[in-house]
């Protein structure tokens, strides 16, 4: 839930510039072969984007790494591994 227009103005520029990046790079790797080769470097755009913006809006890099560095819950990770093998093999 967004709480003040401080972080309104984040969501809408952080998700916006995710998906102008995301098409940008998406209609490169269909149309050039080479770029396809690295298609896989492609999706991991997002992750860095999201971690400048939430360093950008925290103003501390503590915030950056603590999601990183605390264990994360067993339902998520179940999640994060059964989902995309639901949907690859259904």
């Amino acid at each position: 839930m967004v709480k003040n227009k401080s972080q309104l103005f984040y969501l809408v520029w952080c998700s916006s510039l995710i998906i102008v990046l995301s098409y940008i790079f998406t209609a490169l790797a269909f149309n050039i072969p080479e770029v396809m080769s690295r298609f896989n470097y492609l999706m991991f755009i997002p992750a860095p984007v999201a971690a400048i913006f939430l360093y950008l809006q925290t103003k501390s890099l503590h915030a950056v790494v603590d999601p990183i560095i605390h264990r994360m819950p067993v339902k998520s990770m179940v999640f994060a591994v059964a989902y995309p093998l639901f949907v690859v093999f259904s």
